[in-house]
């Protein structure tokens, strides 16, 4: 979670992008922390990306290959600003995965699997992101340790995605949302005086969709929530009280494991 944020605005600094592109290291700084001082300056200036600015609504994600500047085919994005989200349907039944600012997904075409199934791209609100394309073979050469950082960057959306499996399987509905609020809130929450905000303009259906319920129930989840004071809905995110981490029930020491 970070303080960063401006008081009279309640947003947080974002970083510099045009049609030009954006500074790698200026959209994620922390990716600068295995490489050599020495380099730094040198990844600094060569690391342009190029970005592409999508309006709220479906998204094709093809679309990448048409930012300016682009070079060879895209391997990823990093969001640089906004929220983007991916679907997979299958058998009728659709799980969403929530992309939030400063998260890195590599690709790898998803047209592998044997049972039937499909993958749809929704923008939320608006968003900014920048293309990971061949240059991802030059940073692997010359910044071997900028290379690592991004490497466990996108492995984190593997443990985000575990993450999001447990989450729906909490027997509640009230902790399933609590829990999938907490974990957005560690990834872009901002601290107030009042509770933790989180930028989340999502609907009660795609709540339903990220956490395996149905729409009606996640409403009613929410309602309770509101009325237990844990977390209140503001517009375009949620304000999660801090002591709501308080009301998940406590984990037993070593589970029981069935056979």
């Amino acid at each position: 979670m970070s303080e960063e944020w401006d008081p009279e605005t309640r947003v947080r600094p974002q970083p510099s992008w045009s049609q030009h592109g954006v500074r790698l290291l200026d959209v994620d700084p922390d990716l600068a922390s295995d490489v050599a001082a020495e380099e730094l300056a040198e990844a600094q200036q060569h690391l342009v990306l190029p970005t592409v600015r999508l309006e709220k609504g479906l998204w094709d994600i093809a679309g990448l290959r048409e930012a300016h500047g682009v070079k060879g085919e895209p391997r990823g994005f990093i969001v640089v600003a906004g929220a983007v989200s991916v679907d997979l349907a299958i058998a009728g039944q659709v799980c969403t995965r929530l992309i939030t600012a400063r998260e890195l997904v590599l690709l790898d075409g998803w047209q592998e699997d044997s049972i039937p199934v499909h993958y749809g791209w929704s923008v939320l609100d608006s968003a900014v992101l920048a293309v990971l394309d061949d240059r991802l073979a030059l940073i692997g050469t010359r910044w071997p340790g900028l290379m690592n950082a991004i490497l466990r960057r996108a492995a984190q959306q593997i443990r985000h995605a575990l993450m999001q499996q447990a989450i729906s399987q909490l027997p509640r509905v009230e902790d399933r949302l609590l829990a999938l609020l907490w974990s957005v809130a560690d990834r872009q929450g901002v601290v107030r005086s009042d509770g933790i905000w989180i930028d989340l303009p999502v609907t009660h259906a795609t709540l339903a969709q990220m956490i395996g319920a149905r729409r009606p129930t996640v409403s009613l989840g929410l309602r309770a929530l509101g009325e237990r004071g844990l977390v209140t809905a503001g517009a375009g995110g949620w304000l999660i009280s801090p002591e709501s981490i308080g009301a998940f029930p406590t984990p037993e020491a070593t589970p029981d494991v069935v056979d």
